[in-house]
């Protein structure tokens, strides 16, 4: 059922399987986008006709026009202007007669007419906000994009010699002109679009002066409303509003046709030029992800430069933003597919609610029927019974009465009878449009249920290449990382093999040193203990070729020298305590030499 919101209602006809050629899998946003809103809105147009009442409204305007002759007083009495020219030209003014009557209506002072009146405006001004609805449509999305994609006026430098058109008094004029017939197709398409354009625009104007609220204007009417008034009479003094809704539907149905028309011309002058003035699509075109191979062994992996990684490893964070872009989008739209499926679910018990009012309507309808007609039959046997009866009798004076009162009955029922017609009229509409429709909504809501099953597999797919794009930033940092420790650990190795070698070297010497002291003490008869022994003296000796400046002392806590060190060895070896300590044990419990023993 429609909604009676334009564009909601369009949105959907346009999205709906069938209902105007359109399918799942055609975007609205493309080259037929136009001819297919055009569409929507002529099914809308049929919708607002077929809900229209011109008697209704006819009889609405005789009440106002009374009310207008006849103003109430302060007390609530009618008071008669004696002007007879007064008129009905605006809706303004229409607002003010009801309000009149709506507080007539509070007091309890209006007749069963105006109140009929006040429930026929109801529907009157539902219909006129409907229909400025569809032209604000009408000009915000198809004149617009007609304007903007359709139509270039630098091709067109004479197009300012076309003549303005009033109105639609003569719709004649644009098929008047005719070129020579040896003019040419082309020649007669670019002489017609300008003269379309013009002629759109000029009838949106005129469009939209009727549905003001100022004082309407019988020049700028269609002469094939007028047609509409034949079967009533006496409504000069409110012409302008009895054919306001039908020639608005006259104007409609013009600005379809040249709609259709202008785009026809286009489509022959531009080509494929079409659509003028296209938005430049942004291109985003993502970095290929880095190749797989590369990242497999570790080998591999440890000979990437590390600049290349670096580069690497933001071509995969941007990868990786553009799947989540692309992730975000497609869960948007499937929040606003989950939305449409839980309105359309919700249709079911619209469409119960819907019959329901319809029944319910149709048995008041019945049933005044019968009081109608039961009325009607008390009166005929009555009227029978009295035509015996002398004029001066009691029994016909009762009898007299009586009929009046039956009479007075009649009248009201069928009054009643006549509006639970009308509102039957309009919900019937509603029921047999939803009648239509329900079965393309149900085959809407399977289709987007697919659709929304789709894009979540769709979105399943992208998170898991996310996360084995995100595996591949952590291979590529830890490939980084592993090379740069494989090659400080190379370089530690080659420091601390260098210092051991040197260490190692110089205890060799000092060894051999201490076996050539040990010969000569023995050869002297002199004898040196183990703690006699000053590896200090022999490093000493060893590092003549190094200043002492080189040399760095280690103090116990007496201050005392210690023992020393090459000050780059230790730099190094910090850390190896077991080397240190073996090469430079401290000597706090060392002996000075003791004397030869003879």
């Amino acid at each position: 059922m429609l909604t009676n919101q334009v564009s909601h209602d369009i949105d959907m006809l346009l999205e709906t399987p069938g209902l105007i050629g359109g399918d799942m899998s055609s975007s609205i946003e493309g080259p037929d986008r136009i001819p297919k809103q055009l569409m929507a809105f002529e099914k809308l147009l049929r919708h607002a006709i077929s809900r229209f009442s011109k008697d209704n409204l006819y009889d609405m305007l005789l009440t106002l026009n009374s009310e207008m002759d006849t103003p109430r007083s302060r007390g609530g009495q009618r008071v008669n202007t004696g002007d007879p020219n007064r008129k009905i030209q605006s809706m303004r003014q229409v607002r003010q007669l009801i309000k009149s009557i709506e507080e007539a209506a509070i007091k309890g002072r209006a007749s069963d007419h105006e109140l009929r009146c006040l429930k026929s405006f109801e529907t009157f001004d539902r219909d006129v906000r409907y229909l400025r609805d569809l032209k604000a449509y009408f000009d915000s999305n198809i004149l617009k994009s007609l304007n903007e994609e359709y139509y270039d006026p630098v091709d067109f430098p004479n197009a300012a010699a076309v003549p303005q058109l009033k109105g639609l008094a003569t719709p004649e004029s644009s098929r008047s002109r005719k070129t020579t017939s040896k003019a040419s197709k082309e020649t007669r398409d670019h002489a017609r679009l300008p003269s379309v354009v013009v002629e759109l625009k000029e009838l949106s104007g005129v469009w939209g002066e009727l549905l003001s609220d100022g004082n309407l204007d019988i020049s700028i009417f269609d002469p094939d409303s007028h047609h509409e008034l034949l079967q009533f009479e006496n409504y000069h003094s409110f012409e302008p509003i009895l054919r306001l809704v039908p020639d608005v539907f006259v104007k409609s149905y013009r600005g379809i046709d040249l709609g259709r028309e202008w785009l026809a011309l286009a489509v022959r002058i531009y080509g494929e030029r079409l659509p003028l003035r296209k938005a430049k699509p942004k291109t985003h075109s993502p970095p290929p992800p880095p190749p797989p191979e590369v990242l497999k062994t570790p080998t591999a992996r440890s000979r990437v430069p590390t600049a290349e990684v670096d580069k690497r490893v933001s071509e995969v964070k941007q990868h990786i933003s553009i799947i989540n872009k692309d992730i975000t989008e497609k869960q948007e739209i499937i929040v606003s597919l989950a939305k449409d499926e839980k309105k359309l679910s919700k249709r079911e018990k619209r469409s119960d609610a819907l019959t329901n009012s319809f029944e319910k309507v149709d048995n008041k309808m019945q049933r005044a029927q019968r009081d109608f007609q039961r009325a009607v039959a008390d009166l005929d046997r009555m009227n029978d019974q009295i035509k015996f009866l002398p004029n001066n009798s009691p029994k016909y004076t009762e009898l007299f009465k009586r009929c009046k009162n039956i009479e007075i009955d009649i009248e009201n029922k069928q009054n009643t009878l006549q509006m639970l017609e009308y509102e039957k009229s309009v919900v019937q509409e509603d029921y047999l449009l939803e009648l239509e429709m329900r079965p393309h909504f149900i085959h809407y809501i399977g289709d987007i249920q697919h659709k929304i099953e789709t894009l979540k597999t769709e979105v399943k797919e992208k998170q898991n290449a996310k996360k084995e794009l995100e595996k591949q930033i952590v291979l590529i940092k830890t490939s980084k990382s592993a090379s740069v420790n494989k090659s400080m650990q190379k370089y530690l190795n080659g420091e601390l093999a260098y210092d051991l070698e040197a260490v190692t070297h110089r205890l060799e010497m000092a060894q051999s040193q201490d076996d050539e002291r040990s010969i000569k003490s023995a050869a002297s008869g002199t004898t040196y203990t183990d703690s006699e022994v000053d590896l200090a003296e022999y490093l000493v000796d060893e590092g003549r070729q190094q200043s002492e400046s080189d040399l760095q002392f280690f103090y116990d806590a007496d201050g005392e020298k210690a023992g020393i060190t090459k000050p780059h060895m230790r730099k190094d070896i910090i850390g190896k305590p077991r080397i240190a300590e073996s090469v430079l044990a401290p000597t706090q419990n060392r002996q000075k030499p003791r004397a030869k023993v003879s």
